[in-house]
């Protein structure tokens, strides 16, 4: 979600709301624009596929170069104003790490993380947030553009490799839907960092400080911050992604 512009809006922000009143800030309070997907043809075309599915390999999501579905913005705004999640501390023989509860239509569903990793391709690990390393950023900019990090500063047309570069703007648009989708923030080379490096290629610690990262915890954490930084926008409306 990225900010847009000024709309009046009447309701406390430091309150937690109820469902019915997420649901309808979410659907008359929020500008939604549709999620833009991977443009598998230009690719081919291009000769990036290949380059892209072996990345999105890396992360351990696949699936998400060609998932491509209708958005649905009642069915969104419902979906979110009722999503309930819980994190296990321990994985679950059936659930995996987690949990989550919405309704659609007045019925409630139930989803558990193994689940949700089938469907979606992504690895069900314990750690939603990005693993941190002091030199990550610096390190890994310095791989793909040949450019002194600076943060505010590092563009996506810095980025020397077209398949890379693509590959961040399809990260950005699915995780962290944002206007400036051309700026290359720190969080963003976190999560791209799995994708791109090979053994010796970055200066980084000699265990792997991505092994218990969850790429499910990461998706579904990513929904109750949207969620929750929707309600808490003082005088501004949103622009949302619709998945």
């Amino acid at each position: 979600m990225s900010k847009g512009k000024e709309v009046a809006v009447d309701r406390d922000r430091a309150k937690t709301p109820s469902e019915e009143e997420l649901y309808h800030h979410l659907l008359n309070g929020v500008t939604w624009t549709p999620t833009r997907f991977a443009d598998l043809d230009l690719l081919k075309e291009v000769d990036l596929d290949s380059d892209i599915e072996a990345m999105l390999g890396h992360l351990k999501m696949p699936k998400l170069l060609t998932m491509a579905y209708p958005a649905y913005r009642d069915v969104s705004c419902q979906f979110l104003s009722s999503l309930e999640v819980t994190y296990h501390d321990a994985p679950h023989v059936r659930q995996g790490w987690g949990k989550i509860k919405f309704k659609v239509n007045g019925r409630e569903y139930n989803m558990n993380f193994k689940d949700t990793g089938r469907v979606m391709g992504f690895q069900d690990l314990a750690d939603y947030s990005l693993p941190k390393c002091e030199n990550l950023p610096t390190q890994l900019w310095k791989l793909i553009t040949g450019n002194k990090h600076s943060t505010g500063v590092d563009k996506n047309s810095h980025i020397r490799h077209p398949s890379v570069r693509y590959l961040h703007r399809m990260l950005v648009h699915a995780f962290y839907p944002r206007k400036q989708d051309g700026n290359v923030t720190e969080e963003d080379m976190r999560l791209l960092c799995p994708a791109i490096r090979s053994p010796g290629t970055l200066p980084l610690p000699s265990n792997d400080i991505y092994a218990s990262f969850g790429m499910v915890s990461f998706f579904v954490n990513r929904l109750e911050h949207y969620r929750d930084w929707a309600w808490t926008q003082q005088g501004l409306s949103s622009s949302m992604t619709l998945t």
